[in-house]
């Protein structure tokens, strides 16, 4: 046929690269491995412990542009649950939002702890913009006061924020400039496909990846939410880059203000620990016992039903269920990410760093490729099945050659896709449970395509933009809050960790 010319050609970069890349990321997976079995986190600390330590004052950053529908829940159910007492809440708005001002006058009216910050700029501008204003508006209040912040968190208008979080950061932020707070989706039916592709890469990432990373010496990115830094970190970093601490030219500045804690010698950490729950959601009062390390409670890997006995400390939130919002929110991901940090940053780092900067961007071609392969795979299944059926003259030999290092390489690749699947399997498993574990293999494909179609997207508007010379602007994902309904679910696994806190700051 006319395509096996095409087919021939790409088989033998195709496979190459599924190679390097599978060889890349086993040296990670053997590591993880290494230190999951024979590693020891020394920080730990209890329950009781937590609660006994004096709380430092904590700012939480919550950038806001049209999140007038879901502001006002976050806020109410996050300072009913939060099991910390020192904190305010600043809301950074635009003039030009009135949706969202409306909200948040409501909030300041009933919560003390509640603050608007205003950015003088119509929005949208981007999410550093606003987290700039933010600041400013916390140094006034600072003025006003006459009290400092000690620490700064940042979260989005969606997010549930775990009720023992701010104890945690407020423990580890004697000891760390930056923490972070693992950041999970919430679950959602079988059916939503596109959203369950976030449960296995965020899964994945952060049980895995982000722990592997930090424990070889890389940076720590941070998520943009749930990401703590210590106060005295934070000025620093500031005076360095003119009172701007996030970059205003790119859309990922959490990405980049990790990198730039790194550069400035400051010290990070992913913090991936759980407390215990129960199923019948009866813990209130109780907990006061250990904060599980990884060795906690363990269910057998697939027996039908159960799950660990533990739930991570984490921030939740809800991710797009649709592909066009899954695309839309990725590409911006895969631009500042892999694209905008290339252009401004380039290469400049130290060589153990250069490393985890080209797997932050090897996506650029490893997107693309991964669907292009998935594309020759189904070709050449298509032609042996044609010709085990009906005995056709099309066969495998019309495009692979009969011997040659491409066929030494398929065993090999087809290794690193099962060893793939059983990583990602595994921390799935660890943060959902069996069930959603067993759904890895079919949302695969399915997150290949997002994830081509998001680069390809990137691509092309990063591209656009330097031809037009225009800088970047708030690629923002439109965000739901859970219902009651989901809440109290989520609530029973979670609440009893601490109890219902007045909504009085």
């Amino acid at each position: 046929m006319w395509i096996d010319p095409i087919i021939r050609f790409l088989i033998p970069p195709v496979s190459g690269w599924l190679f390097a890349s599978g060889c890349d990321e086993l040296l990670v997976d053997a590591w993880f491995a290494y230190r999951t079995t024979f590693g020891r986190d020394s920080w730990d600390i209890s329950l009781d412990k937590l609660d006994r330590l004096s709380e430092k004052r904590i700012a939480m950053f919550v950038p806001c542009w049209q999140e007038g529908a879901v502001i006002e829940q976050m806020v109410d159910h996050n300072i009913s649950r939060i099991d910390y007492h020192n904190y305010d809440i600043f809301l950074g708005i635009y003039p030009n939002d009135m949706a969202t001002i409306e909200k948040a006058a409501g909030l300041m009216a009933r919560y003390p702890r509640v603050h608007q910050a205003t950015c003088p700029r119509p929005g949208p501008t981007n999410k550093a913009d606003c987290l700039n204003w933010i600041y400013q508006r916390m140094r006034l209040e600072e003025e006003t006061q006459r009290r400092r912040y000690e620490v700064v968190v940042q979260h989005d208008a969606e997010d549930l924020v775990h009720p023992k979080s701010f104890k945690l950061i407020n423990h580890l932020a004697s000891s760390y400039d930056m923490v972070q707070i693992p950041v999970l989706p919430l679950e959602m039916p079988a059916r939503f496909a596109v959203h369950g592709t976030y449960c296995d890469e965020f899964a994945e990432y952060q049980v895995k990846d982000v722990y592997t990373r930090q424990s070889m010496g890389g940076f720590v990115p941070s998520a943009g939410v749930g990401t703590a830094f210590r106060r005295d970190a934070l000025e620093e970093i500031a005076a360095h880059y003119r009172n701007q601490i996030f970059n205003v030219s790119t859309l990922t500045e959490d990405y980049e203000i990790g990198l730039k804690f790194q550069r400035h010698g400051k010290r990070q950490f992913l913090v991936r620990k759980a407390i215990p729950f129960s199923i019948a959601g009866d813990m209130a009062g109780d907990m006061a016992g250990d904060i599980a390390s990884e060795g906690a409670p363990k269910a057998r890997w697939f027996a039908p039903g159960t799950r660990y006995d533990v739930e991570y400390i984490a921030t939740r939130e809800y991710f797009p269920h649709t592909f066009r919002q899954a695309v839309r929110q990725k590409s911006r991901w895969v631009m500042g990410v892999a694209l905008q940090a290339w252009d401004q940053l380039g290469w400049r780092a130290s060589l153990r760093q250069v490393y985890w900067l080209w797997r932050d961007r090897k996506g650029l071609a490893g997107n693309l490729i991964t669907l292009l392969s998935n594309a020759i795979f189904l070709y050449c299944l298509l032609m042996w099945t044609g010709h085990r059926l009906l005995d056709t003259g099309w066969t495998l030999a019309s495009v692979f050659p009969p011997a040659g290092l491409v066929w030494w390489l398929v065993p090999f690749n087809t290794f690193f896709v099962l060893e793939r699947w059983f990583y990602r399997m595994y921390a799935v498993n660890r943060v959902y449970g069996p069930r959603q574990a067993m759904g890895v293999v079919w949302r695969t494909p399915v997150g290949n395509v997002i994830n081509f179609a998001s680069t390809a997207a990137a691509l092309v508007q990063f591209f656009r933009a330097k031809i037009q010379g225009k800088e970047p602007t708030w690629a923002k994902t439109e965000h739901a809050f859970p219902s009651r309904e989901q809440l109290v679910e989520y609530e029973r696994r979670v609440g009893g960790a601490t109890k219902s806190r007045s909504t009085s700051a």
